[in-house]
């Protein structure tokens, strides 16, 4: 099974509902789940999360927000483990703002085989076996998308669901 990353942008007045009652997540999900509101980045999540906070599962918490951070919405889980999370706008903002100015090239410049295999970064395996090429094309594609979700969802001033499935 593989396991991507998700994201859906949301009003305040979209997640109070959701906290309140996180048996309506499942129905709003689906609602948005091929909508403008919502990015997923595929595999390259936690590659993307050890490149940026220099941790696999940590690291500064502003930084961590961009993947792995975030408050439990539920504990329902909706794949690998993991249930929904979420950050109010003045987090999203916080994490964009952080990250805005980190340009591809210095992210990729982190990029260590050895420290991502070591690290077990999830897909185990991956990173020994595919080109370097089409791994940095696809993660830096990934980074990039994902500082213009954050941008835009600051530019609305909404609140992000994350989520992996």
């Amino acid at each position: 099974m593989t396991t991507v990353g998700n994201y859906t942008r949301l009003s305040l007045s979209e997640l109070e509902p959701l906290i309140a009652n996180p048996y309506k997540l499942d129905d709003f999900l689906c609602e948005n789940a091929n909508s403008e509101r919502s990015l997923y980045i595929n595999i390259f999540w936690h590659l993307i999360h050890l490149l940026l906070t220099g941790d696999a599962w940590n690291g500064d918490e502003v930084l961590r927000n961009l993947v792995l951070g975030g408050e439990e919405l539920s504990e329902n889980e909706v794949g690998f483990g993991e249930s929904v999370r979420y950050l109010l706008p003045n987090q999203v903002k916080a994490t964009y703002e952080a990250v805005k100015n980190v340009t591809s090239n210095q992210l990729w410049s982190r990029f260590d085989r050895k420290v991502v295999t070591d690290a077990y970064i999830y897909p185990i395996g991956y990173w020994s076996e595919s080109s370097e090429e089409s791994v940095k094309e696809c993660v830096l594609d990934y980074f990039e998308k994902l500082k213009e979700f954050f941008k835009i969802t600051v530019e609305h001033e909404q609140a992000m669901l994350i989520w992996f499935s």
